[in-house]
């Protein structure tokens, strides 16, 4: 069972920290690990990680989806920082897909932790800048609205609206798997 964590900062500390922090989208389209579970066992796993980057290395995320083999990620951080925020929310990736496998391997003793079965954990993500403002916008709790009616943009609100793995459930004010930072 998860613990709470209360977080208090002083109101000059969090202004401070604000102007100093930078916005950063990432897209990360998962590796070949991915083959060895089940979408919801792969969303799972990547929601464990971020909260445990969240709460144990400050990951200041303001909005994520989980979705489809890729997980779109939207985060403040201080700008020397991103590299290094990257590499801890791999290990912690990297741990969690390690523990999941052993409790598959616990449940399922048709799947053995030999070298064959093993998740391929030579490259967990490809990483690219996320440059979609209006899927921005969207998964930080922003609306969208255009002049004109947009077939794709109506497609992505439906997928993002019904998304379990999706900040939108944290902005409409219920808790969604993944802890978001918001400026209300």
């Amino acid at each position: 069972m998860a613990k709470k964590v209360t977080i208090q900062a002083s109101a000059e500390e969090n202004k401070n920290a604000e102007k100093d922090s930078t916005v950063c989208s990432v897209l990360l389209i998962m590796g070949a690990w991915q083959n060895s579970f089940t979408e919801a066992q792969n969303n799972i796993i990547i929601a464990e990680a971020l909260n445990h980057c969240i709460f144990t290395e400050g990951l200041k995320l303001t909005g994520y989806l989980i979705a489809q083999k890729r997980a779109f990620l939207v985060m403040k951080h201080h700008k020397p920082d991103l590299t290094k925020k990257m590499l801890i929310f791999h290990h912690a990736l990297l741990i969690e897909i390690k523990k999941q496998f052993s409790f598959l391997c616990s449940l399922l003793p048709e799947i053995t932790e030999s070298p064959r079965s093993q998740p391929d954990l030579k490259r967990l993500f490809n990483q690219y800048l996320l440059k979609d403002q209006s899927l921005i916008q969207l998964i930080t709790g922003h609306r969208v609205e255009l002049p004109y009616y947009d077939p794709q943009l109506e497609r992505l609100k439906s997928q993002i609206y019904s998304n379990p793995f999706c900040s939108v459930i944290d902005y409409s004010g219920a808790k969604g798997p993944v802890i978001i930072y918001r400026k209300d």
